[in-house]
């Protein structure tokens, strides 16, 4: 079973978006070995200890990549919710809606994931 217990730690605002990308990296390596670990048994094999084992194991992974990534929408989430209360309505022009704001954010946000995930620093 797993056990799990919740911590409590600060880091730089700054070095947020890299902290998200670290845990996210680690939800997605996770869930590559998970996938690649999976047993694929033939029609003849399925009825057995050892497929029941393999299913067992696989929803474990499962379950700590699911709480993986909830712990990283529980970051993110409040992150979001301060980002757009800091940005000044008048800074960005008239017309512009917190919807816009939080696009142009989901945005920015998505770019600094992708320019520091592993695949990227691989291709460099």
């Amino acid at each position: 079973m797993n056990k799990r217990v919740t911590l409590s730690y600060t880091i730089d605002l700054e070095d947020l978006g890299q902290e998200v990308s670290r845990l996210y990296a680690d939800a997605s390596r996770t869930l590559c070995v998970t996938a690649d670990e999976a047993q694929r048994p033939t029609s003849t094999d399925l009825l057995t200890p050892a497929t029941v084992n393999a299913i067992h194991n696989t929803r474990l992974q499962l379950s700590k990549i699911d709480a993986l990534l909830g712990d990283i929408s529980d970051i993110i989430e409040p992150y979001l919710e301060y980002a757009i209360g800091q940005t000044p309505n008048d800074d960005e022009g008239p017309g512009i809606t917190d919807m816009e704001r939080l696009r142009a954010l989901q945005e920015k946000v998505t770019n600094a994931l992708a320019a520091s995930s592993p695949q990227s620093t691989e291709s460099e």
